[in-house]
């Protein structure tokens, strides 16, 4: 029986959600840290993806920042890359529930790839999800939806900074 009990916190550790702003790096191995950052993120001016997001009504973006999926590791089990991501944004109704998790889980990966390295969190979750939710209640209510439309290239724009700094190694 002692052994059982001895298996138990590394158990724990396994189970804990790594995209947590309280997550535990010290109890990731050294080529497990290693093997988290590597990612294939390119430079895009962000200018021109605000200005590019604008003229093409959002796809643009949808479309940018869902190839960041397929660029970042994968650090959970159920992370998934750019076809995934962009192709179940079209899925009817189920598009309802995927936009969140689309939208969240990028901020999430991409906010891990800074606290990995020892800094801050570039991107606002917290704005990224009210930018997803006016944006839907944009169809009943429809004063919020110019509001989600800031909101968006906002965090849009944050996104894409922070793929930039990344990709340009300009982080820890």
């Amino acid at each position: 029986m002692p052994a059982v009990a001895a298996a138990a916190p590394a158990a724990v550790a396994l189970v804990a959600d790594p995209y947590a702003p309280n997550f535990n790096f010290a109890a990731l191995s050294a080529g497990q840290r290693e093997s988290y950052k590597q990612h294939r993120l390119t430079e895009f001016p962000t200018w021109a993806w605000v200005l590019l997001n604008i003229v093409t009504l959002g796809f643009f973006g949808v479309i940018q920042h869902g190839l960041k999926h397929g660029a970042l590791p994968k650090i959970k089990h159920d992370d998934f890359g750019a076809g995934k991501g962009i192709g179940f944004l079209f899925i009817p109704f189920f598009s309802l529930y995927w936009v969140f998790v689309f939208w969240l889980r990028l901020a999430d990966r991409l906010n891990f790839q800074y606290r990995i390295r020892g800094m801050p969190d570039p991107v606002s979750k917290d704005l990224a999800l009210w930018t997803v939710i006016l944006a839907l209640a944009g169809g009943v209510i429809l004063v919020t939806l110019p509001v989600a439309l800031v909101t968006g290239l906002i965090a849009g724009a944050q996104m894409q900074s922070a793929a930039n700094e990344l990709a340009r190694g300009e982080v820890g």
